[in-house]
């Protein structure tokens, strides 16, 4: 007795693609040593979003195929990128100036009013107004005079702290 065994035919496999969309853009990155790198960016319509594809080290020549609605939307969003990184160095900028400001008012100089915290040569809670600043062998040096006497005396920078800006 034989038996009878029913086969169907294998479905068809479509070939894979390295990417399904409309291309907006084509670029490389220098790499250095005369070296680049080549890329495209196309709309993936299927994921609702835009898709940087890399093509190594050989040029690309995708044509820019995409729908002129599709092309404003990739412009909008660089230009939105371009805006967030602007937004983000402008406030690089102001936190650095107030970080500066700080610094600037904590930092001891002539005219601001100091208080002695630390050290041994003159007494802690000495409060007085720096008249020079001076480079000394070990660092920074403060001529400061004495509130409500003539007294000045050299102490260190590290061993007061600017009570207010005089």
């Amino acid at each position: 007795m034989t038996a009878i065994v029913e086969t169907t035919a294998p479905a068809a496999v479509e070939p894979v693609k390295p990417y399904i969309g409309w291309t907006v853009a084509n670029g490389s990155t220098y790499l250095g040593d005369g070296d680049s790198h080549f890329w495209t960016t196309y709309f993936d319509a299927a994921k609702g979003e835009f898709v940087q594809h890399g093509h190594g080290y050989w040029q690309v020549n995708a044509a820019l195929d995409a729908p002129e609605d599709v092309k404003a939307a990739w412009d909008a969003k660089i230009a939105a990128a371009k805006a967030a990184s602007a937004a983000y160095y402008a406030l690089q900028a102001v936190t650095d100036r107030l970080r500066e400001e700080r610094e600037d008012a904590a930092r001891p100089t002539p005219g601001k009013i100091v208080k002695v915290v630390k050290g041994r040569k003159v007494a802690i809670g000495t409060i007085g107004q720096v008249q020079r600043r001076d480079e000394g062998q070990w660092g920074m040096r403060l001529w400061i005079e004495v509130e409500g006497t003539q007294e000045r005396l050299w102490v260190s920078e590290q061993n007061v702290e600017v009570v207010s800006q005089g």
